[in-house]
């Protein structure tokens, strides 16, 4: 979706491990926030008879962002009669994953997800993760549609990914801006925002009429964006982070969620600054857009590398309880684009796009649910 707004849901009790306050001992699912363990045994096996005393548990959540907790948790855990789960938080660092291995954590303990972040570097690519948001200042995971099996990336569109990614690698000296310039101008050159039957848009809404369920899902997949050319905002951003954020790249990208819409941040390792891009809106707000259709004929800077000062102008970008630190107060000078722009163009990358629509389509006014009238 391009940014609708939905109502809240009721959480469970979120404890951090460290502080162990539960403020109802009457729950029956109990999310744990465990992080940094001291491992002291005895001070944990306390807390471990305070989960036993609660008479209606069911449920135990353990969440973190180091593996060795899941195993570490998962033995002390082991004897209680219920439900456990353990989910592996982003720890935000492009490094080796292959220690991550499912049969290290203890019987008794599903191991239910892993960052998607991380499966470019030797994770395994099931059980994944949209990202984490923060609830009562506890990270816990959330999950997308696009992390369902039907939706997730099929191997033709890692080979794919991998040989865009490898063409991009043959230009010389790529700097951090160039590469998700690089990124960003795929997806708008390439990619049609495309929601359902109906794209419903700030600007109006767009009926495409060779859309059908039957033949696209849900436009909740990377092999929508790579195959159909078209998608929506979970499986645009997901293609931006697999393009980014693997060996090739290097670029520390991650989902980011905010109520209603998914976009990406990227990392600069150099200055330390945190960006956003939104690779949806740089479509679907793209102001160079075909008539009567969500797709660019020229790229479009305004939704890359920006900070506060322009994410304090836009909705749907709140990421007060998503990301582990803030944007950047300013967005990147955008004569630092241009040049960066000049110099891919000195490479034969073109900024300015033919009329290829993946899905015809026209502006409507209609409601939702409406028929249209031929």
């Amino acid at each position: 979706m391009e940014g609708i707004k939905i109502k809240s849901i009721n959480t469970p009790q979120y404890v951090n491990w460290d502080s162990f306050d539960i403020k109802d001992m009457n729950a029956t699912n109990v999310v744990i926030y465990a992080h940094n363990l001291k491992r002291e045994v005895s001070t944990d096996l306390e807390k471990l008879k305070i989960l036993k005393q609660m008479p209606n548990l069911q449920f135990i959540t353990i969440n973190s962002d180091e593996f060795n907790v899941g195993i570490y948790m998962g033995e002390l855990l082991k004897d209680l009669p219920l439900v456990k789960d353990f989910h592996l938080l982003d720890d935000f660092q492009n490094r080796d994953r292959s220690y991550i291995q499912a049969s290290s954590i203890p019987k008794g303990v599903r191991f239910r997800s892993i960052p998607n972040s991380y499966i470019q570097w030797g994770a395994n690519k099931k059980n994944l993760n949209y990202g984490f948001q923060r609830i009562n200042n506890v990270p816990v995971v959330q999950f997308d549609t696009a992390d369902t099996t039907p939706s997730y990336p099929n191997d033709e569109a890692f080979a794919e990914i991998n040989r865009v990614i490898t063409d991009f690698s043959k230009i010389p000296n790529l700097s951090f801006i160039d590469k998700v310039v690089l990124v960003a101008n795929y997806l708008q050159q390439n990619v049609q925002f495309v929601s359902g039957k109906v794209s419903h848009t700030i600007d109006g809404n767009y009926e495409c009429e060779g859309y059908s369920y039957e033949k696209y899902g849900g436009v909740d997949s990377v092999n929508n964006v790579i195959f159909d050319k078209i998608g929506k905002c979970n499986c645009i951003s997901r293609t931006m982070m697999l393009m980014l954020n693997n060996p090739t790249m290097n670029v520390s990208c991650r989902i980011a969620n905010a109520p209603g819409h998914s976009y990406c941040s990227v990392y600069d390792d150099e200055t330390g600054e945190l960006y956003c891009v939104d690779p949806t809106w740089c479509i679907s707000r793209n102001p160079n857009k075909f008539k009567d259709t969500l797709k660019a004929s020229s790229f479009s800077d305004e939704f890359i590398l920006i900070g506060q000062d322009k994410l304090s102008t836009m909705d749907f970008h709140n990421t007060s309880n998503v990301l582990p630190k803030q944007f950047a107060e300013k967005s990147i000078d955008r004569d630092l684009i241009r040049q960066s722009i000049e110099k891919l163009q000195s490479y034969g990358i073109s900024f300015e796009y033919p009329m290829e629509i993946p899905i015809p389509s026209v502006r409507t006014d209609r409601n939702i649910g409406e028929d249209i009238t031929p």
